[in-house]
């Protein structure tokens, strides 16, 4: 007689458990960081690009435009506007010369201004190093 009435206590302790899982569970949302309800979109749409004097600096450019305006393109008339200086080098790493080996450390230089014509908002220097494996 024991045995069942564990066995039923634990059943509904299981049941108990499980709805409210299910009710602390159905509580939590997953939402993108930069949904259209935050604003951001709008503000990172209006944001243009310097031009670039560089083959890299293109790239990161163009790299830029994409990530802000989603894939649409450039803005006509931003209301911000990132300067942009980039320049990279290439050196070699090889000890001996090898004629079917390579390798190579490169590294990027960025210099990164936000602006709101014609107050700076933000500026930022650095240099990230890439080495292949």
């Amino acid at each position: 007689m024991s045995s069942d009435f564990a066995r039923k206590l634990a059943r509904r302790a299981g049941i108990v458990t499980i709805l409210v899982s299910t009710a602390f569970l159905s509580a939590c949302q997953v939402r993108p960081l930069y949904s259209e309800s935050t604003g951001v979109t709008e503000k990172l749409g209006s944001v243009g690009f310097s031009e670039a004097g560089t083959r890299v600096g293109q790239v990161v450019r163009n790299r830029l435009i994409f990530l802000a305006s989603r894939g649409a393109g450039e803005v006509e008339k931003p209301e911000y506007m990132v300067e942009l200086q980039v320049s990279s080098y290439v050196a070699d790493t090889l000890l001996v010369q090898s004629s079917d080996t390579s390798r190579a450390a490169a590294r990027l230089f960025r210099s990164v201004t936000l602006c709101a014509p014609p107050k700076t908002i933000r500026s930022s220097r650095r240099a990230d190093a890439k080495r292949p494996p």
